[in-house]
């Protein structure tokens, strides 16, 4: 090819980011993950915990990265310190003594007595 060629050629070509190159992931029991219809290389999926629950991971862990792997098809999820993972991995568990909020249909909370949402905290 001449370097004019060449040169044509180039603008033709054009690599993109496979949409979804990192495996999808599911949410357990209490955990909110961040949502995304496809995870290309370098998308971050970040784990919340629901109300009433608690991460159960160490803090700074409760985020992946989509990362290559061994596999040039197909990326991994990794977390900071770059150790590959499962999604399923990110978990949270119940708080313990937890009780959600009070509200009341057509009415209202006076005074806690104890902590609030707290297991045998008292509401009048």
């Amino acid at each position: 090819l001449s370097t004019l060629d060449f040169a044509s050629t180039a603008k033709l070509l054009r690599c993109e980011k496979t949409a979804s190159f990192c495996p999808g992931a599911t949410a357990g029991v209490g955990v909110q993950l961040s949502s995304a219809s496809s995870w290309p290389l370098d998308s971050v999926l970040r784990m919340t915990c629901l109300p009433g629950f608690e991460l159960a991971v160490p803090p700074g862990m409760d985020f992946l990265t989509c990362s290559a792997s061994a596999d040039p098809r197909t990326g991994q999820w990794v977390q900071l310190d770059g150790y590959a993972v499962s999604p399923d991995s990110l978990r949270c568990r119940a708080r313990q003594n937890y009780c959600p909020t009070l509200s009341l249909f057509n009415g209202h909370v006076s005074h806690f007595v104890g902590m609030r949402d707290v297991l045998e905290g008292t509401a009048a």
